[in-house]
C-alpha cells in the first residue's frame, strides 16, 4: 500500500512530485525567499512556465504571506519592466534557472506598509488592446 508522503502531489511539465517532496521543496524556498528578503515585506516577481518549482514557489509565498505576481515567460520584456515600475521593489524569481534577482529602489517598500497589503497580484493581457490590467487580491494583517 502506497504512503500518502509517497502519492503524487504535483504533475507538471518537467517532473512530478510526491506530497514528501513537495513539502521539503516548499520549506526550502521559504527558507531562501527569508533570507533573500531579509524579513522585509516586498513582492515577489515569479517568471516561469508549467515547472514543478513554479507551484513550489507559489506555495512558498503563500507561507510568507508575501504578494506574488506569476508571469508566465510568454510575457514580453517590456511588459515585465512595466510591471517592475508599479511594484517599486521586489524580487524577480526565474523559476527555471533558480536565480533570484532584487529590483527597484531600496526605499520603495509596499505603500508605507498600510494596514492592507496585496497579497496576490495578477497582471492579464488584453490581446485586443495589448496592454495588461491589474487585479489585486487583498489580504487584511
Amino acid at each position: 500500500m502506497e504512503k500518502e508522503a509517497d502519492k503524487l502531489a504535483v504533475a507538471a511539465s518537467d517532473i512530478d512530485i510526491s506530497w514528501s517532496q513537495l513539502k521539503q521543496k516548499v520549506d526550502d524556498q521559504v527558507n531562501r525567499l527569508r533570507q533573500e528578503t531579509n524579513g522585509l515585506m516586498m513582492p515577489v516577481i515569479l517568471y516561469g512556465h508549467k515547472e514543478a518549482d513554479f507551484i513550489v514557489l507559489i506555495l512558498a509565498c503563500l507561507i510568507l504571506k508575501t504578494p506574488f505576481v506569476p508571469i508566465d515567460i510568454s510575457y514580453p520584456k517590456k511588459r515585465i519592466d512595466k510591471i517592475k515600475q508599479q511594484l517599486g521593489r521586489g524580487l524577480l524569481v526565474d523559476v527555471a534557472s533558480h536565480l533570484i534577482t532584487p529590483f527597484g529602489k531600496k526605499e520603495a517598500l509596499l505603500q508605507n506598509n498600510q494596514d492592507v497589503i496585496p497579497w496576490l497580484i495578477l497582471f492579464l493581457p488584453l490581446v485586443a488592446q495589448g496592454s495588461q490590467k491589474g487585479c489585486k487580491l487583498m489580504s487584511q494583517i
